[in-house]
């Protein structure tokens, strides 16, 4: 019989031998649970379509904000180039305003804000009826210059946050709010406003002013 040479194995026995790796090997691997792909396809299409309505909606959110809320900080170079245009820092603004309302000559001052459209249709009005008579008017821009609000008389009675509306103009003499008009108003209004004023026809006492405004405050 012939004998297999010494250190060597039958082939019959490397054989077994290698079926039983490969056995071992395959219920080795059977007995481990069957490993995910990833991501299914479907969820995959939820995550991209979120991601896609989530990008719209921020996009539609910007613009819309763009256009109704177009205020920004107070610089220069934004405010109206109106020669009767009150610029510069919030505070110079404030001071100007300041030295005006409590000025030995009486004076008239138009409010508004740039996103104010009933502003931008009733100006023209506004101004024209103004310089039909010759009278100056100034602006403020309470969008840029909000401290202005917060601005009272020697009696603690307010001086800007009078109106309900925008645009609206003031007139003032000696540190005291006498009269005021805003919102929507037939040019006959604005006329018979500055006229009446200007004919100094309602300026009365400050202690008559003080009253008034005092109890309309309340």
């Amino acid at each position: 019989m012939r004998k297999a040479p010494e250190g060597s194995k039958s082939s019959r026995t490397q054989k077994m031998e290698k079926g039983t790796g490969a056995g071992k090997k395959e219920s080795w691997t059977s007995a481990e649970p069957p490993r995910q792909s990833g991501i299914s396809s479907r969820g995959k299409w939820l995550i991209t379509g979120s991601l896609t309505l989530l990008l719209f909606l921020t996009v539609v959110l910007v613009l819309w904000g763009w256009l109704e809320w177009p205020l920004s900080p107070a610089t220069a170079e934004q405010q109206s180039s109106s020669p009767y245009e009150l610029t510069g820092t919030g505070k110079e603004v404030i001071d100007k305003l300041k030295a005006l309302i409590d000025g030995e000559e009486p004076s008239f001052v138009y409010y508004y804000k740039p996103g104010c459209k009933l502003c931008q249709r009733m100006e023209p009005i506004i101004f024209s009826a103004a310089e039909e008579r010759g009278l100056t008017v100034h602006r403020v821009n309470l969008a840029n210059n909000r401290g202005a609000m917060q601005l009272r008389n020697s009696k603690g009675v307010p001086l800007v946050d009078f109106y309900k509306e925008l645009p609206a103009v003031a007139y003032y003499s000696k540190g005291w709010l006498i009269a005021w008009t805003e919102g929507e108003k037939p040019k006959s209004v604005y006329d018979e406003f500055y006229d009446h004023l200007s004919l100094g026809e309602d300026h009365g006492s400050h202690e008559d002013h003080e009253e008034d405004q005092e109890h309309s405050h309340k």
